[in-house]
């Protein structure tokens, strides 16, 4: 049986540190990272307010100084993100009240690689973002 965006969110429990070994993405060899959760990713994303957005960069940068370290991978938060945001997807399906679900859409914009893959469409995300005056 294919595991669900839920069981995919819990695998992940706890916050990892590492200091990179060679380049890697936009830090460079020596930079002590955070490899975040998806339930951390989705306690930041909830403290967004409404009506306002936070871009990767500064998801990343939020998540890094939680945790006294120079960086979030760049690869994991965004994995995390996708899985946290696919879990509040679910939680939409099976009726659950947009206000009680994570506010993906803060950080997500429609065209972005995230947005064009999450299962709610690109239109969904477009529309949350109107909703709350967030440019699209």
């Amino acid at each position: 049986m294919r595991k669900t965006w839920h069981d995919k969110y819990l695998t992940r429990k706890k916050p990892a540190i590492e200091i990179t070994k060679h380049k890697f993405a936009d830090m460079p060899a020596g930079t002590k990272m955070v490899i975040s959760t998806p339930a951390e990713i989705e306690k930041e994303v909830r403290k967004v307010p409404e009506g306002c957005e936070l871009c990767m960069a500064e998801l990343r940068d939020h998540i890094a100084r939680k945790h006294h370290v120079q960086q979030a991978c760049p690869i994991t938060t965004g994995i995390f993100l996708r899985i946290a945001s696919e879990a509040a997807i679910e939680d939409i399906i099976a009726g659950q009240k947009i206000d009680d679900v994570m506010p993906f859409w803060r950080i997500v914009k429609p065209d972005s690689t995230i947005g064009k893959k999450l299962a709610c469409g690109q239109d969904f995300i477009s529309q949350m973002r109107r909703l709350e005056g967030i440019p699209t």
